[in-house]
């Protein structure tokens, strides 16, 4: 992602159009400023497709009302928006993120690769923020209602606020440092597919292939985070080991391997599916339990801390 002079604005929207679209006229002025006569213009169609839509963070109500009573986004489009922090009115991170995840946004994944993840905190003020609509494909899950009920399962980091989703959606952003010019990448249990997508945009990956054992969670993915460089499959990790598959460079697995009922299979997939100078990149949550010692996730099979994880590895 290009970035304007204060690293916090994009230069070009990441769509690759060549226009930014401002919705109200009056703000047209601040943001050309900001950018230095880039190219701007007010957005005036009935119909918004592709586009990078840019307004003021004590703008933002107006201009979502805009978006929700002007103008119809259209299927398999993709529309951002950057929010930019306003001297004029401070907000809270979590307030403007949640607003916007309910309004049918996700956190853009290029946004991490600018975060400094160490310094990072729920009370944080705004920041500037890109968000990316979610594609409207009709999958149950672009629905946050339908997210919500099944949040055991289905964690959608990149629709949530808190620092363990910010830690989560890191993890991404940490194997994105490891893929090599040429790599092939396996990604164990990509549930939605947007960590999958993240990775499968460094260009060094020469392909990605994504499995998860839930069917719907691959039809989302597919439906909504699909990429040239990246295919998702159902599978079941516990029997992965006995399929044929090619070999990979590196095989990331993060908040797996407790849901695998017998662990040991994933280590025997990277044993048989790893080249030789191939790596792998893995996380468990960290002793994730009451005060009983047992875990709220009905989901999980296991809870680690670091000795019990080391003696699984």
């Amino acid at each position: 992602m290009k970035l304007s002079k204060d690293l916090s604005l994009p230069s070009i929207p990441f769509n690759n159009e060549i226009i930014f679209l401002v919705l109200k006229a009056n703000h047209l002025l601040g943001i050309q400023l900001l950018y230095s006569n880039e190219v701007i213009e007010k957005f005036s169609q009935p119909v918004l497709t592709k586009g990078h839509i840019l307004c003021y963070v004590d703008a933002l109500f107006d201009t979502l009302e805009c978006l929700n009573n002007h103008y119809q986004c259209q299927i398999n489009y993709d529309v951002f928006v950057t929010v930019i922090k306003s001297d004029i009115k401070t907000y809270s991170q979590k307030f403007i993120e949640q607003k916007m995840y309910m309004q049918g946004f996700h956190l853009d994944g290029s946004e991490w690769l600018k975060r400094d993840y160490q310094s990072l905190q729920d009370d944080r003020s705004f920041i500037t923020t890109t968000f990316k609509k979610v594609r409207q494909t009709g999958h149950k899950f672009t629905v946050m209602d339908n997210l919500l009920a099944e949040r055991d399962l289905h964690m959608y980091m990149l629709r949530e606020f808190s620092c363990r989703s910010d830690a989560h959606i890191f993890r991404y952003a940490f194997a994105q440092q490891y893929i090599r010019p040429n790599d092939s990448v396996l990604d164990c249990a990509c549930g939605l597919g947007y960590g999958s997508y993240f990775l499968a945009t460094n260009n060094n990956a020469a392909s990605l292939k994504a499995v998860d054992i839930c069917s719907d969670s691959v039809a989302y993915a597919n439906d909504v985070y699909g990429h040239e460089r990246l295919s998702y499959e159902v599978l079941d990790i516990d029997e992965y080991e006995f399929t044929e598959s090619k070999l990979f460079d590196l095989i990331t697995s993060f908040e797996t391997i407790e849901h695998v009922a017998d662990y040991h299979s994933f280590f025997k997939l990277c044993l048989k599916n790893l080249k030789p100078d191939g790596r792998v990149i893995a996380s468990v949550p960290y002793l994730l339990v009451d005060e009983t010692g047992k875990g709220p996730n009905p989901y999980h099979f296991h809870e680690y801390d670091v000795v019990i994880f080391e003696d699984a590895l």
